[in-house]
């Protein structure tokens, strides 16, 4: 195996209008992944209060032999710092970045911050296994970004989409300090937009391909946490109504399963023209209502 410990890291985002102290559904999806294939990882969230001092401590600590760290184009200078540093301090590990802002910019994210020795575009659970896993050459593991001896930066090109996302399951964040966090659960339903908003990067990032779990596999996920005492839910989809008759059958499975007293919100945003003048869910034939489906912006 070339990479045995993995060490993953949601940076601290200084300044954001966000509230930063929430579980991050794709990271949990990568520790997941790693989990499946048998690859001991930690997740250390610097809005956690973790300065670089303190994560510097748990890297030394857990002895990775890669580090990952997400990135978006919001504060990428002070992430870029943040690797630097952790570069000088330890020289002989190896760093992967992904998240939005290197799917977006791909190579150059590498040429910017010379000290990155991989990168992962678009979805990571797959890539970042076959990283660590020797068996599988660099130049054909898809969706990887690496610098080759002469220092060449290869992009080995786009992973096909994972279709089946009811395979995937869902995160449990059983690497991420969960009583740290406000009791609300960020889910993601579907991945992918086909509509091309011009401020919007989800086509890069995530792609354009929309994707959907099933009814029964997402209200798998309420009802996981449902039975450990959680009410807050927030819907991370970039695009959740995109399909009305969807949302009509996952409202209707969360009340047959009794899933009652919730609070869902669609935080990152809906389309105006995706939902229904009155409330998107009713109680009308078996259907829970949604709470709070705000739009900003879509």
């Amino acid at each position: 195996m070339r990479f045995k410990r993995v060490l993953l890291i949601k940076p601290f985002y200084r300044h954001s209008h966000y509230d930063n102290v929430h579980l991050m559904a794709g990271l949990a999806y990568v520790s997941e992944a790693l989990d499946r294939a048998a690859i001991p990882n930690i997740v250390v969230d610097m809005d956690l209060g973790y300065d670089v001092t303190a994560l510097e401590k748990r890297i030394n600590a857990f002895k990775p032999d890669l580090v990952g760290i997400t990135m978006m184009s919001f504060g990428f200078r002070d992430t870029f710092a943040l690797i630097d540093g952790i570069k000088g301090s330890f020289p002989q590990v190896k760093i992967v970045a992904g998240g939005p802002f290197v799917s977006t910019l791909r190579e150059k994210v590498l040429e910017e911050c010379s000290v990155i020795d991989y990168g992962i575009t678009l979805e990571g659970e797959r890539t970042i296994v076959e990283l660590c896993n020797s068996c599988i050459s660099m130049p054909q593991t898809k969706g990887l970004l690496f610098r080759r001896e002469s220092g060449e930066i290869t992009y080995t090109g786009d992973r096909e989409f994972i279709v089946d996302l009811d395979a995937n399951g869902f995160p449990t964040y059983s690497r991420f300090e969960l009583d740290r966090y406000p009791r609300r659960i960020n889910i993601v339903t579907s991945r992918g937009c086909p509509y091309q908003c011009i401020y919007c990067p989800v086509q890069k990032a995530i792609g354009e391909r929309f994707r959907a779990r099933s009814p029964g596999s997402i209200a798998d996920e309420f009802e996981h946490w449902y039975s450990r005492g959680y009410r807050e839910f927030e819907i991370a989809d970039d695009n959740f109504t995109l399909q009305r008759n969807r949302v009509s059958e996952i409202c209707a499975e969360l009340k047959r399963r009794g899933l009652s007293g919730m609070r869902i919100a669609c935080g990152n945003g809906i389309r105006a023209d995706r939902v229904d003048k009155g409330p998107a869910c009713s109680n009308e034939r078996g259907r829970l209502t949604l709470y709070r489906l705000r739009s900003r912006g879509r």
